[in-house]
């Protein structure tokens, strides 16, 4: 079968956790697939080929006045106009259509396209196509809804909802939709958002270890681990805040980059409980989850189905989260973890406190082995291409 998966960016590029995905799927599937990869570069116009075993990628820059992962370098006016343009390239969709009349696919697979161009969806209506979620970018401009903040001109405001609303005409209603978490699924059917569609609720896929074995007791003190962007709505100014002004005995280990690094060193000054690495490589990574009793997931945003606890619950290690978005349906009480209520200081030390003295951390580490199994890249490609 030929596949065409049709992505905002892709290695070296990336931003997030739905680039992971991408890349997990493309892996999986050119194992007995031909697959065709359209994705963006961050400069020339003209459409680079790279071939190797199985896969055709594609990469253009879409013509707009910035690359995509640029925006944190603009204001908001100019972020303004350059999703105006986004909404509506003409570029893209011809770049886009070309390909896939050259390629002729048997499937279409799209997934984040903010960046690449929304208008990519109207050349698609003749060939069968699963639309993959992963955030509210399809109703939400920035991707980001903040908790107490769901009213905010930014998310519900009239430009947002005229956006949203474009969106939706735009997409009307491929033959499927994925999501990774039932919260994001009723987002969009909340919204109206794919009336005709076959909707599926589909765990992301994740690359699981060999022969993994469960963790049996924990570290004193505590280890923690942060891996995510260093932003306001990752959450990870709130933990540190919170957890200097405990009495709680702890290790935290932050790994990421983002633009609240200095707020973040500032915060930490000497204090030897904190150790900030900046961004490493996967196989950093996979030793510090080795190394760790929990993840911390502190998000302030309703999330989607976080990739970062998909790796951890793959190194057997269990999570601590903010009950918000759909952290909760892979973060299960007690079983993979512990849930806290986002913003809420006294709810997070208490979460830190049982997981410092759970009488089943060995049953909560195997049940992460056991759990993480299911959501293996080889199932997701069989579920998908049922």
């Amino acid at each position: 079968m030929k596949i065409a998966i049709i992505t905002n960016v892709y290695q070296p590029y990336e931003r997030g956790g739905a680039e992971k995905v991408v890349k997990n799927l493309v892996n999986e599937l050119r194992k007995d697939n031909q697959v065709v990869l359209i994705t963006t570069k961050p400069k020339g116009l003209a459409v680079g080929l790279e071939e190797s075993q199985n896969l055709k990628k594609y990469s253009f820059f879409p013509l707009n006045i910035y690359y995509y992962l640029n925006d944190f370098k603009h204001n908001a006016i100019i972020r303004l106009i350059w999703h105006f343009f986004d909404q509506f390239n003409l570029h893209s969709y011809f770049v886009a259509r070309n390909i896939l009349k050259k390629e002729n696919p048997d499937l279409v697979i799209t997934h984040n396209l903010m960046g690449i161009g929304f208008l990519i969806p109207k050349a698609l209506k003749k060939y069968k196509w699963i639309h993959t979620l992963h955030d509210v970018q399809l109703a939400v401009p920035s991707g980001l809804i903040i908790k107490g903040h769901e009213k905010d001109f930014l998310t519900n405001g009239f430009l947002t909802k005229c956006y949203a609303k474009i969106n939706k005409w735009l997409f009307g209603s491929p033959q499927k939709i994925v999501s990774p978490s039932q919260w994001l699924l009723n987002f969009y059917n909340r919204k109206v958002f794919f009336k005709d569609s076959e909707k599926q609720v589909l765990p992301n896929p994740v690359l699981t270890a060999n022969k993994q074995e469960p963790k049996y007791e924990l570290s004193m003190p505590l280890k923690l681990l942060f891996i995510g962007q260093i932003q306001e709505h990752k959450g990870i100014i709130f933990l540190v805040d919170t957890l200097k002004k405990s009495d709680l005995k702890f290790n935290l280990t932050i790994v990421g980059a983002g633009t609240k690094e200095i707020e973040l060193k500032s915060l930490i000054h000497d204090d030897q409980r904190f150790k900030y690495l900046g961004k490493v490589d996967s196989n950093q990574i996979v030793d510090l989850l080795s190394q760790t009793d929990y993840l911390i997931v502190p998000s302030l945003c309703y999330e989607n189905s976080p990739t970062v606890i998909y790796e951890a619950f793959s190194q057997a290690v269990p999570a601590i989260g903010s009950n918000i978005g759909g952290i909760g349906e892979l973060i299960k009480e007690n079983q993979t973890g512990y849930l806290f209520e986002p913003v809420n200081t006294n709810s997070l030390i208490d979460a830190i406190k049982k997981a410092n003295r759970p009488h089943n951390y060995n049953q909560m580490s195997q049940s992460c082995i056991d759990l993480i199994k299911e959501y293996s890249t080889n199932n997701y490609v069989k579920k998908l291409l049922d």
